[in-house]
């Protein structure tokens, strides 16, 4: 039996990297271990909804995971593929390269003048009900949580009428075309919150550890002492 963990650093926690062997006291390989399943994590920091996509479709097919475990993120940003065969990384605050090789500051002109959060929250209801539909085909148990923003899953409509990126000059769609995809939006989100989440869509896992008073580091990630209960906390929902 096979579990495969995606998402960005709230998944990977390399945040953790401080500690020797950390890689064995994360939550997700914590939950691996106790289920007694063959283990592997994907998840990258600073990953977009897109990446965990595309990676985890890449893992769908060459391992065939009997169950899956998403931390979806923030849904602003993106991934682009770059002319050298790397892929970029950019959100707010940066521009990273999946090579680690230096990339231009990409984000920096994107979200001055492109980016769309409808647009971005589009993309990722799109992720989600795509793996969402693949997982039932192939049989495979999907598990999903929001890690470190709640993506809208539960009052999209905010997006529609609160400009939260105000400094931002290319904010909406006109209303009238944002109103011809309510309608499949809603049908799409039918679906992805009737599915298991370990956590509740509108609560991330930053939120849980700020509940729980659980530690967090200067990045506000998980420390290593509360992976445990991290790990707890989920596998009441995975292995039951």
């Amino acid at each position: 039996m096979k579990i495969l963990f995606n998402g960005c650093s709230m998944v990977e926690m390399g945040n953790c990297d401080v500690h020797q062997n950390w890689q064995n006291l994360v939550w997700p390989r914590l939950i691996a271990d106790r289920l007694g399943m063959d283990y592997n994590n994907v998840a990258m920091t600073m990953s977009s909804n897109q990446r965990i996509l595309r990676t985890t479709l890449e893992q769908l097919v060459l391992d065939k995971p009997d169950i899956i475990v998403i931390g979806w993120t923030n849904m602003d940003r993106i991934e682009l593929p770059l002319a050298n065969g790397d892929w970029a990384r950019i959100g707010m605050s940066g521009c990273i390269s999946e090579k680690s090789d230096p990339v231009e500051p990409y984000h920096k002109d994107y979200y001055q003048n492109h980016y769309n959060d409808w647009l971005s929250f589009n993309q990722t209801i799109q992720a989600m009900f795509l793996l969402t539909n693949l997982c039932e085909f192939y049989k495979i148990k999907l598990y999903n949580l929001n890690s470190v923003f709640h993506n809208f899953l539960t009052n999209y409509n905010s997006i529609v009428t609160t400009n939260f990126y105000s400094s931002r000059k290319h904010h909406f769609l006109y209303s009238e075309q944002i109103q011809k995809y309510t309608n499949t939006v809603d049908a799409m989100l039918e679906k992805i919150l009737n599915q298991v989440w370990l956590l509740e869509p509108s609560t991330t896992l930053v939120d849980i550890c700020r509940i729980q008073n659980w530690a967090i580091d200067q990045s506000e990630h998980p420390t290593i002492e509360c992976q445990p209960n991290i790990a707890n906390m989920f596998l009441e929902k995975i292995g039951s």
